[in-house]
């Protein structure tokens, strides 16, 4: 029995065969990484107390980094992959003739808010 039996027919249709899956990519594995860092810090931190009675020095804070991190290489996949959330609902309001140029205006949009926050977060590490 392989994995593709076990699920739902719907479900088991959109998937290609293990042999056609696409290979994993460098975000993939940084994504991989960070999140089994993140599982066994904790795990790491438990087991060093009960045993030499010393754990990792600010394993909480680096588990948290660890959770940004993770967000940011997710959002890095999704935009690699296509499936960063948008305003479906509202692009099919929009006339299919000036939906290129809606999504241009968005991404110039997105663009200039991504290029303020970086001055402003230069300008907060400045101060």
């Amino acid at each position: 029995m392989t994995g593709q039996d076990e699920l739902p027919e719907a479900v088991a249709a959109e998937l290609p065969p293990f042999h056609e899956r696409k290979r994993l990519g460098v975000e993939d594995w940084a994504l991989a990484i960070t999140l089994g860092a993140m599982m066994l810090l904790p795990i790491l931190e438990i087991v060093l107390r009960k045993t030499v009675s010393r754990g990792v020095s600010n394993e909480q804070s680096v588990v948290q980094h660890l959770a940004l991190v993770a967000g940011m290489v997710g959002a890095a996949i999704a935009a690699r992959d296509g499936r960063l959330l948008s305003l479906g609902s509202v692009e099919m309001l929009i006339k299919p003739s000036w939906r290129p140029a809606t999504r241009f205006v968005a991404r110039v949009v997105a663009g200039m808010i991504a290029v303020l926050l970086c001055y402003a977060s230069v300008q907060f590490v400045l101060t």
